[in-house]
């Protein structure tokens, strides 16, 4: 049995025991005039409306990281520079923010790609969505202006759709990229995260930008990091 194939039947497995635990509460959540049908209204302000069906449903995938077996890239610059403007702006500085001191430590990540699958209601598993050409860094500047050195951590890859489904309108709690700076004995150092929409035809970069204390720089080995699903319609 290929990797693809073990990775389906255990989201397969895991999406039937989830519905179990939730008395095969298995039916997507919609929000107020879902497809022009009339609102519903909610018993509990704030919380979910009654739902309607969905086509499947997307359970949480198992946690991976970094790859461990492949020796990271490093770089440091050898003196003072400045970035194209939205380099610096996606970086969270501004434009005119002029690196010194800069260093990064950038892993590949396993498995590559990391895929999502569907678990259709009706029977069946397909892929959901990919993140392809991942990649997690560390990165430590200082600004010359200040003195001041702060840190990021960095998780790149490329969401790409199967174009089978997408998420459906609501989900609670909606589906998440839970991620953990590690030290080399596995300690959590630090956290960072993002919500996660897919759509039909999505084919776009998704990236996970957090700040962390500097002084925790030298103790970050890499990351790991786990997926939340949720309830699917069809495209």
């Amino acid at each position: 049995m290929s990797d693809y194939e073990l990775g389906r039947d255990l989201q397969d497995l895991r999406s039937r025991l989830e519905r179990l635990e939730h008395g095969c509460d298995c039916h997507g959540r919609h929000g107020p005039g879902h497809h022009g049908r009339p609102e519903q209204p909610s018993a509990w302000p704030g919380r979910p409306v009654p739902y309607e069906p969905s086509a499947g449903f997307v359970v949480h995938s198992t946690e991976v990281g970094v790859d461990v077996e492949k020796k990271p890239i490093l770089w440091k610059a050898e003196k003072a520079f400045k970035t194209p403007p939205v380099f610096a702006g996606l970086l969270g500085f501004g434009p005119h923010y002029q690196f010194d001191s800069a260093q990064m430590v950038t892993w590949g990540c396993q498995p590559e790609p990391l895929i999502l699958y569907v678990t259709w209601n009706g029977g069946g598993t397909e892929e959901f969505y990919r993140l392809a050409n991942q990649s997690f860094s560390k990165m430590r500047v200082m600004d010359p202006n200040t003195g001041v050195t702060s840190a990021k951590c960095i998780y790149s890859a490329q969401l790409i759709a199967s174009g089978r489904g997408q998420f459906a309108n609501f989900n609670y709690p909606p589906p998440s990229f839970f991620g953990t700076m590690r030290s080399s004995g596995g300690a959590a150092l630090g956290y960072f995260g993002s919500y996660i929409d897919v759509k039909c035809h999505d084919n776009k970069p998704f990236n996970i930008f957090k700040d962390f204390d500097p002084g925790l720089y030298d103790l970050i080995s890499g990351g790991t990091w786990y997926l939340t699903g949720g309830n699917i319609d069809r495209c």
